[in-house]
C-alpha cells in the first residue's frame, strides 16, 4: 500500500516535470531550422540579370524552323542564310551588351538557346543544352562564340534548365501536342527526385563546362520537390539557380532565388521570412510592365523599390531598347546608391 501510495504522488510530478521539457517537436524545429541556416547559399550580386528570348514570335516558316529573331526572310538551308545567322546574332549579342551596361547588369539569362519549334507557342524552352546540336544544328556552330561576346565583356552567362526530360518529337509540333500523344506527354516528369537530381545535373554540367555558365531558370520544376532544388545547389555551390515554381514556401530562399513574374504572380515575402533568411532573395522578372501598372494602378518603380531594397533582384529583357531599363537604373541608384550592389548575411546594403 505505502508503494502504491508512493506511486500516486510521484506520478503528478513524473507529468508535471515532463510537461516543463522541450517537446521533441520543438527541438526538432529548432534542429531543422539550424540546418536550414547552415546551408544557406551566399549570392551576395544583387545586380540586375538581363534576360534574351532568341526565338520569341510566331515566325515559323520551314527554312527557319526554330523562329530564330522571328525572322521569316532567314534561310537556314544554305550556307549563306547560316552566316547571315550568324552575323545577326553576334550583332544581338553586342546589342544587348549596351543595354547591360546600361542598368549595370551582372550577367545574362538566355531562355530558349536551343530554338523553339511550336506552331503556335504551345511549347516554349527544350531547356536541355545537350540538345543543341540535335536540335538547332545552325546554333551549335555559333553558340560558343555567342556566350563567348558576353564573357569577353565581364559579363556571367546562364541558360533555361528544365526539370524534366527530352523526348524525341517531331518538328515542328502539332497543335495541342499533349493532347495527341498521351504516352510522349506521360513520360516528361522525372520518376524520383533522385532520377531528378540526377538528370538536371548532367544539363547544368554541361552547360557549365561548355560555356561557363553560372545562371540557371529552373523551368516547370515540382514546386514540392524542394531538395531537388536544394541538392542541385550543394551540389554547384558556384551557381545561381531561379526555380519557376515554388508554391512561396520561404524554405527555397535557403538554397536559390525563387521566380516572381510581375506580369503572372506577386510575391511577397513577410519579415519574418526574411528574418529565418537573412541572405536569401527573390528573382522578379520583369515582362509586360505596362500590363502590370494597369492590372494593379501602381507604378512599377513603387512596387519594386522595398523589394529591392530588402535585397531582391531584378530580370529585364536586354535584347532591344526598353523604356523601363532606366526605371531599373533608378531603382538601384536608390536602393544603394553609388555603392552597387553588394549584400551582406546580415541584410544590410554594404
Amino acid at each position: 500500500m505505502r508503494i502504491l501510495r508512493l506511486l500516486g504522488l510521484l506520478l503528478p510530478l513524473c507529468i508535471l516535470s515532463a510537461c516543463t521539457q522541450p517537446s521533441n517537436s520543438a527541438a526538432s524545429h529548432s534542429q531543422a531550422s539550424a540546418q536550414v541556416a547552415a546551408k544557406s547559399f551566399t549570392w551576395i550580386d544583387r545586380r540586375p540579370i538581363g534576360t534574351m528570348f532568341l526565338s520569341n514570335g510566331t515566325a515559323y516558316t520551314p527554312n527557319n524552323p526554330r523562329k530564330w529573331l522571328n525572322a521569316r526572310d532567314l534561310d537556314l538551308s544554305t550556307a549563306a542564310g547560316k552566316e547571315e545567322f550568324r552575323k545577326r546574332m553576334i550583332a544581338l549579342a553586342n546589342f544587348s551588351i549596351t543595354h547591360l551596361k546600361q542598368i549595370d547588369a551582372q550577367g545574362v539569362l538566355v531562355f530558349d538557346i536551343e530554338g523553339g519549334e511550336a506552331e503556335s507557342g504551345e511549347y516554349t524552352w527544350v531547356g536541355d543544352p545537350r540538345l543543341v546540336g540535335e536540335r538547332a544544328p545552325e546554333m551549335e556552330e555559333i553558340a560558343d562564340e555567342f556566350f563567348q561576346t558576353f564573357k569577353k565583356a565581364g559579363f556571367r552567362v546562364g541558360v533555361t534548365i528544365r526539370a524534366q526530360f527530352m523526348f524525341p518529337y517531331p518538328t515542328p509540333l502539332p497543335r495541342r501536342w499533349w493532347e495527341k500523344d498521351k504516352n510522349l506527354a506521360r513520360y516528361w516528369s522525372y520518376r524520383t527526385d533522385e532520377e531528378a537530381i540526377e538528370g538536371i545535373s548532367k544539363k547544368i554540367a554541361y552547360a557549365r563546362k561548355r560555356w561557363g555558365a553560372t545562371l540557371f531558370y529552373i523551368d516547370s520544376n515540382n514546386e514540392k520537390a524542394l531538395s531537388v532544388i536544394e541538392k542541385l545547389q550543394q551540389k554547384f555551390p558556384d551557381t545561381l539557380l531561379i526555380p519557376e515554381h515554388t508554391g512561396k514556401n520561404p524554405a527555397y530562399l535557403g538554397f536559390s532565388a525563387p521566380l516572381e513574374r510581375v506580369d503572372r504572380w506577386k510575391y511577397d515575402l513577410n519579415t519574418e521570412h526574411r528574418k529565418q533568411h537573412p541572405s536569401g532573395f527573390k528573382a522578379i522578372l520583369i515582362r509586360n510592365p505596362k500590363q502590370f501598372e494597369k492590372l494593379y494602378q501602381q507604378s512599377l518603380y513603387d512596387y519594386l523599390l522595398p523589394k529591392v531594397q530588402a535585397g531582391d533582384l531584378l530580370m529585364i529583357n536586354v535584347w532591344y531598347p526598353d523604356e523601363y531599363h532606366e526605371v531599373v537604373r533608378k531603382l538601384y541608384r536608390t536602393a544603394y546608391g553609388d555603392r552597387c550592389c553588394t549584400w551582406n548575411p546580415n541584410n544590410r546594403r554594404l
